[in-house]
């Protein structure tokens, strides 16, 4: 009999939900835009890099669908487990109205 899932699980059962690329990526990502300070991640660029990385679940996926299974599986809410390595992580994403496309702002503590 499956029993309802504990609190204390949540995190690693989403962690398991998110495929290893998806980290990968934004880890090459904050590696490289890295200027001794923090690293801006623009969203865009986090969505190609898994895109590129093609976890099973895209490969047959046009982008238009690759973006809408990522989105709607939350793939690109990793801001607690990087926090959970250290990170201090900021996503910032305009108001209804902005013109500025949302990125991740990752620094030290």
């Amino acid at each position: 009999m499956t029993n309802p899932i504990p609190p204390e699980e949540i995190s690693q059962a989403k962690r398991n939900s998110i495929p290893d690329e998806v980290f990968e990526a934004f880890n090459m990502l904050v590696t490289n835009k890295w200027d001794g300070k923090s690293s801006i991640v623009l969203q865009s660029d986090a969505v190609k890099e898994i895109i590129k990385r093609a976890p099973k679940e895209l490969e047959n996926l046009d982008e238009k669908a690759a973006k809408s299974y990522m989105y709607s599986h939350h793939w690109l809410d990793i801001e607690d487990f990087f926090r959970e390595s250290g990170w201090i992580v900021r996503y910032d994403r305009p108001a209804y109205n902005g013109m500025y496309e949302p990125f991740f702002e990752f620094s030290k503590k």
